[in-house]
């Protein structure tokens, strides 16, 4: 099975995620009286009595939407940030979404059933796949946090910022009185820094060893000459981004790949 999703590429198995969102909200809106039924069924809810009772819920709450603009704004969060062009550089696998995006929703569950709890606060319960997508937004951020991407009438803004701004819209969108749904945000945004502080710790770093013995003279072939521009590195990688985005990832020619794969190791920890 683990062989069988690493070889899923990562736009795949974000249309995977999308696909499964949009059958489910399309589920709880034909099926007339039984519409009810199944959104019962998918949401989550937030007493722990109730949770032993439907313990899919955790998993099925994170793929309902039942608010079209919901469903839409997720989708295209999700999309954005997990983008071949994002996903090549920062090192988001087809795996490794899924963890991010299950992890998030299960630690937005978990946050919005004790935040619940504290505040006795009234909640019916709880549907909708923002804190998975924040928790991919966060991971993607924290693993590329200086790379551009467009903004309407502020033109390309670095990815950090950008996340800032639509992390500050979420909350006003959502509101200072939904307790249960501004728990699950924070939820799913705080398992997408932890996961991705997680693999920075764990990744191994480069020790250069000191050889014992003089190294014997040998011939190194002269490298053809560079046909790329003589940039900086965070111009080259807009540049490399950028003709993704318009052409995908085959139009890069073989240096260009090489050269991509060199500032992603620059970048990526």
């Amino acid at each position: 099975m683990r062989q069988l999703i690493a070889r899923i590429s990562t736009p795949a198995a974000t249309a995977l995620i999308i696909a499964i969102n949009a059958v489910v909200f399309v589920a709880v809106h034909i099926f007339g009286s039984w519409s009810e039924m199944l959104l019962g069924l998918f949401s989550l809810p937030l007493s722990i009595s109730d949770i032993a009772v439907r313990p899919w819920a955790l998993l099925t709450y994170m793929f309902t939407q039942y608010a079209p603009f919901h469903l839409l704004a997720n989708m295209l969060l999700l999309y954005f940030y997990a983008s071949p062009a994002v996903s090549a550089v920062g090192q988001l696998s087809s795996r490794r979404l899924w963890v991010v995006y299950l992890l998030g929703g299960i630690a937005g569950a978990l946050a919005a059933l004790l935040a619940c709890r504290i505040t006795a606060y009234p909640s019916d319960g709880l549907v909708g796949a923002s804190a998975s997508v924040l928790a991919v937004m966060a991971y993607t951020t924290l693993r590329l946090p200086h790379i551009k991407a467009p903004l309407v009438f502020f033109g390309m803004v670095e990815l950090r910022v950008l996340t800032l701004i639509l992390v500050l819209l979420v909350i006003i969108a959502t509101g200072p009185s939904a307790v249960d749904t501004q728990a699950a945000h924070a939820g799913g945004f705080l398992a997408g820094v932890a996961f991705a502080l997680l693999l920075k710790q764990r990744t191994p770093r480069r020790v250069t060893a000191t050889p014992t013995k003089s190294p014997q003279p040998i011939a190194i072939p002269t490298p053809a000459p560079s046909t790329l521009p003589d940039i900086p590195d965070n111009e080259m990688l807009d540049m490399l981004l950028d003709k993704i985005r318009r052409s995908g990832y085959n139009s890069l020619t073989e240096e260009e790949r090489a050269r991509l794969q060199q500032l992603s190791q620059r970048i990526a920890p």
